[in-house]
């Protein structure tokens, strides 16, 4: 199992970069309307939320074994899903709100 995770964890932490800078190329056309736009704000302090979460696995994570706190580990990996589920809903309610 650690082998899929980091190799995961890798293939996250590379592909992260390049949605911010496709984002910021996509922000960058109507900067000012996207600021006021309710979904966007949401969209950021979800992606905050998302970023401090992942954060949080990776420093509990470190030096730990994953048997020792498996009620926490999922209940992470739900925020997680849950957390970029809603981050993906708010970029679509963009275009609508």
């Amino acid at each position: 199992m650690r082998p899929l995770v980091a190799l995961l964890r890798r293939a996250a932490l590379a592909a992260f970069p390049v949605a911010v800078l496709t984002g910021a190329s996509l922000f960058s056309i109507q900067a000012t309307t996207y600021v006021r736009n309710p979904a966007f704000q949401v969209k950021l302090v979800l992606i905050a939320l998302a970023g401090a979460n992942a954060l949080t696995f990776m420093v509990l994570d470190r030096g730990r074994s994953s048997q020792a706190w498996p009620r926490l580990r999922r209940m992470l990996a739900l925020a997680s899903i849950l957390l970029w589920s809603a981050v993906l809903l708010c970029g679509r309610l963009i275009g609508f709100v």
